[in-house]
C-alpha cells in the first residue's frame, strides 16, 4: 500500500510539472502574439489622431450636422434624382467625416439664413462657400479650406463689350443675397461714382440659380459672383454657349472655411486636423481637381486665417 501511495504521489507531482509547463509556454505564446499584433506608435498615433478630437457630445451621436445651400453648383445642388446633394463641399465634408469617425446629416436652406441658424444650434458646422471675413470672425470661427474669388458674367453676345467695371456703369446688375458679391457691390458703385459715371443698377436674389435665370430672361445684364459658382454656370448653361465670364479678378480672392460657433473650437480643430490629413494623403487635391478648383487650393487648413475685412476689398 505504501509502495501504491508513493507512486501515486510522483505521478501527480509529474502531472502537475507538466501541465504548468503547458501553462507557461501558452502564456508566453499568447505575449508573444500581443506583442506581434500591437504597435506602441499606431496605438499613440489612433489617440491622438483627429478622429478623437470630436467633441464628446458629437462623438457620442455619431452624426456632424451640416447645414448648407444646394442651390450653388458646383459647391453643392441636388444630383438629377432631386434628393442626393453633390458637389465640392458635399465630396469635402464627406471626406472629412469619414476621417473624423462620424457620419453626415445634410441641412439645406437659404444661404443668407445659415450663419443665423448655425448660432442657433440648429446644425453644428456650415459648408458653402463661405467667405472667411475678419469682421465675420467676430460672430464665428472658420476652418479655411480653399481660395475663391468674384467676377462677372454676360451673355455671350455682350462680353466683347465688358472689358472693365467702367463698363457696367449704369446696367442692371444681379447679384445673390448675403453673398460677397453684394457686399462688395456698393464699393463698386462707389468707385464708379467717383469717376463721375452711373452707378449699376443692383438687383438682389436669393440664390445665384435665381440670378443665372434673370440673366438668361434678360431681366439683368451681367451677373458677379463667386468665380467657382461663376464658371461652373457658363459652362454647363446651354452647352457653354449662352454666357461668358468676364472682369476676373473683379473681387479679390478670399479664403473660404467650414463655419462653426464661437464656442466650438474643440470642433474646429477636428475639422482642420481631418482637412490637414487629407491635404497631405492627396484627398483633398482630387476633390479639388473634379470641380476646376485647383488653382484655389489651400497648402494647410487654418483656423480664421483671413485677415481681410469685407470692407477692406
Amino acid at each position: 500500500m505504501e509502495q501504491y501511495h508513493r507512486f501515486s504521489a510522483l505521478r501527480l507531482v509529474g502531472v502537475v510539472a507538466i501541465v504548468s509547463a503547458l501553462i507557461l509556454v501558452v502564456a508566453a505564446c499568447g505575449s508573444t502574439s500581443t506583442s506581434a499584433n500591437s504597435s506602441p506608435s499606431a496605438a499613440s498615433s489612433a489617440a491622438s489622431g483627429p478622429a478623437s478630437m470630436v467633441p464628446a457630445s458629437i462623438k457620442q451621436s455619431g452624426v456632424l450636422r451640416i447645414g448648407s445651400n444646394f442651390q450653388e453648383p458646383p459647391w453643392g445642388s441636388y444630383a438629377a434624382d432631386g434628393t442626393t446633394p453633390v458637389g465640392l463641399d458635399v465630396d469635402l465634408m464627406t471626406a472629412i467625416t469619414q476621417v473624423l469617425g462620424l457620419k453626415v446629416a445634410w441641412t439645406n436652406m437659404a444661404w443668407d439664413g445659415l450663419r443665423p441658424a448655425l448660432q442657433t444650434h440648429r446644425f453644428d458646422a456650415v459648408a458653402a462657400d463661405m467667405y472667411d471675413y475678419t469682421d465675420r470672425q467676430a460672430q464665428v470661427t472658420f476652418v479655411d479650406y480653399v481660395s475663391d474669388g468674384g467676377a462677372a458674367a454676360v451673355k455671350s453676345a455682350d462680353a466683347a463689350n465688358v472689358t472693365s467695371i467702367e463698363s457696367l456703369a449704369g446696367k442692371t446688375v444681379g447679384v445673390a443675397k448675403g453673398t460677397s458679391a453684394e457686399i462688395q457691390s456698393g464699393k463698386l458703385n462707389t468707385q464708379l461714382t467717383a469717376q463721375g459715371l452711373k452707378p449699376m443698377d443692383i438687383s438682389v436674389f436669393a440664390d445665384d440659380q435665381a440670378v443665372f435665370l434673370a440673366l438668361r430672361a434678360g431681366r439683368i445684364y451681367a451677373y458677379i459672383g463667386e468665380v467657382a459658382t461663376l464658371n461652373y454656370q457658363c459652362k454647363n448653361a446651354g452647352n457653354g454657349t449662352l454666357f461668358t465670364p468676364v472682369l476676373p479678378g473683379l473681387i479679390s480672392g478670399v479664403m473660404c472655411g467650414v463655419v462653426v460657433n464661437k464656442d466650438d473650437m474643440a470642433l474646429a480643430k477636428a475639422i482642420q486636423a481631418a482637412l490637414n490629413q487629407l491635404m497631405q494623403d492627396g484627398t483633398y487635391g482630387t476633390i479639388l481637381a473634379k470641380y476646376g478648383m485647383t488653382a484655389g487650393a489651400l497648402k494647410e487648413a487654418t483656423i480664421n486665417g483671413s485677415t481681410i475685412s469685407s470692407t477692406a476689398i
